[in-house]
């Protein structure tokens, strides 16, 4: 952190170095207009008078200041007014007692009115310096809420993130865990154990993916393959997967586990109620500044708008949570710049395609965030 970035992320430093900073300014506009009143140099002296006062006066302020400062408006105003012009009557005397003493020929005292010519100058002096400290200070409590503001934003919106990419798990194990069940009843053990097998490795791999942090869309992939690896050992000859992934779009950044949900409905949907099984497709493109990601499969397929119509109505559909929570995510992530289309094929079928602004960043940070 530089210097001047610790001076203002610390209020006790800004204000001495303010502080100093403004009676050295007052010093030096004060001694060169004694020159230019055809003063000496030795009006140095009688300035540095001047300037130890104010210093002082306006530093028993801001004691002052900071007993009222959580106190009503009322308050403050009633207390700072009589301290102000008291701070003004003292600079002014002693002002003037400081002048002659040096310039004792210069000014005649008849009465204690003489001590107080220069008042309304000192009133004006200690009211702009009070009318800066409580500036500052109000644009720094301010500052400090305007932070403290998005702080909580940023921690709300990482939550619903978090909670929406959690959102998936319980989902996935449900079915991946009836279909062990499943073939523990058929007495397919060693087929059970083996996706018990993977189903660890796959959720090892998504524990390691901070659920608010992005990932390159080539790490996701792996972790697509992890699940399609399981998927595959329910329909080892029905289910047929193919990816066509453009070069460009292998380094984009992607929400971890996005693509998970949508191959799973197409599973549900397109394969598993279909004894020839389906085929699923896998496609990812960028173009004009945006990443196309595509899930497109053979099933029966539905009518788009109905499936849209459904999801609004009572937040689910045929596609049950998957859907809905891919669009909550990219909603929540990227607000208008990213969209969900659904589109039936011919001769039958359903593609749904994400498209997100097209990112690239660095993998390390976005894909291993939370493990330290």
């Amino acid at each position: 952190m530089s210097l001047l970035s610790r001076v203002l992320n610390d209020k006790n430093k800004l204000f001495w170095v303010l502080h100093l900073g403004g009676w050295l300014a007052y010093a030096t506009v004060n001694f060169l207009s004694g020159l230019i009143h055809e003063k000496t140099a030795e009006y140095i002296v009688p300035t540095l008078g001047y300037t130890l006062l104010g210093f002082c006066l306006s530093l028993a302020l801001r004691y002052l200041y900071r007993l009222l400062w959580y106190r009503s408006w009322l308050v403050i105003i009633g207390a700072a007014i009589p301290a102000l012009f008291l701070a003004a009557m003292i600079f002014s005397s002693l002002q003037t007692l400081i002048y002659i003493s040096v310039y004792p020929t210069d000014w005649k005292i008849d009465s204690f009115n003489d001590y107080l010519v220069n008042l309304p100058l000192a009133l004006y002096l200690m009211l702009a310096w009070s009318g800066l400290y409580f500036g500052i200070k109000y644009y720094r409590m301010m500052q400090r809420q305007s932070e403290k503001a998005l702080k909580a934003s940023a921690m709300a919106h990482e939550a619903q993130v978090k909670m929406l990419r959690y959102q998936l798990n319980p989902h996935f194990l449900f079915n991946t865990l009836n279909a062990i069940s499943t073939l523990i009843l058929e007495g397919s053990d060693n087929t059970a154990n083996a996706m018990v097998s993977r189903l660890s490795s796959f959720l090892r791999h998504s524990l390691y993916q901070h659920p608010a942090h992005k990932v390159s869309l080539k790490k996701e992939l792996e972790a697509l393959n992890l699940y399609l690896s399981i998927e595959k050992i329910r329909f080892p000859e029905r289910l047929q997967v193919t990816q066509d992934i453009a070069e460009s779009a292998r380094g984009a950044l992607v929400p971890s586990m996005i693509l998970q949900p949508l191959i799973e409905n197409a599973v549900k949907y397109a394969v598993a109620p279909r004894e020839e099984g389906g085929h699923i497709t896998i496609r990812a493109l960028t173009h004009g500044g945006q990443l196309f990601l595509s899930v497109c499969d053979d099933g029966p397929g539905c009518d788009p708008d109905v499936l849209n119509r459904n999801e609004e109505r009572n937040g689910t559909a045929g596609n049950g949570v998957g859907l809905r929570n891919s669009r909550d995510r990219l909603w929540v992530l990227y607000g208008k710049e990213a969209g969900v289309e659904l589109r039936r094929l011919q001769p039958q079928g359903l593609c749904v395609t994400l498209n997100l602004p097209y990112e690239q960043g660095s993998a390390d940070v976005a894909e291993h965030g939370d493990r330290g």
